[in-house]
């Protein structure tokens, strides 16, 4: 982490689909830096609106945290 309080870095994936890295400082537990991992996925809901689905940790894609974050917002309903 540099000087910048934040920084933020965007990736486009595919319509709708964003992934995010965002590097800071975690001041509520460690002071120490933390990279936080970000997903986020946009669509349309029948012209009415959109949802928003976000995933967020700072786990490395692929960690099982990721699974049971999916699993997660799979059970939300609307």
């Amino acid at each position: 982490v540099g000087q910048d309080p934040a920084q933020v870095s965007l990736q486009a994936l595919g319509k709708g689909v964003y992934r995010l890295e965002i590097s800071l400082i975690d001041t509520f537990v460690t002071m120490e830096p933390l990279l936080l991992h970000v997903w986020l996925e946009v669509a349309d809901t029948d012209g009415a609106g959109a949802t928003l689905r976000v995933k967020a940790s700072p786990q490395p894609e692929g960690h099982l945290t990721w699974s049971h974050l999916e699993t997660a917002l799979n059970a939300l309903t609307f």
